[in-house]
């Protein structure tokens, strides 16, 4: 198994992160795991988020300059 290095900011330690981000507030770290581009189709995540175990249903996706995001009902 391949080990994904932390993708944290350098001003985060992963303890600080598990004490005050982690299931309390959100993080937005951008391009946190480049690692993971292209290793899903956008089917597979869609599969995936309608499962009805799934724990987070939120898909964004960019397109060109505007973006567009959205949930995904079950």
């Amino acid at each position: 198994m391949t080990s994904i290095p932390l993708c944290l900011p350098d001003s985060i330690t992963p303890e600080q992160f598990l004490s005050e981000y982690w299931q309390k507030k959100p993080l937005l770290i951008k391009q946190g795991l480049p690692q993971l581009i292209d290793m899903f189709e956008p089917d597979d995540m869609i599969g995936l988020a309608l499962e009805e175990d799934a724990s987070a249903r939120l898909l964004t996706q960019a397109a060109s300059k505007k973006r567009r995001s959205g949930t995904v009902a079950t």
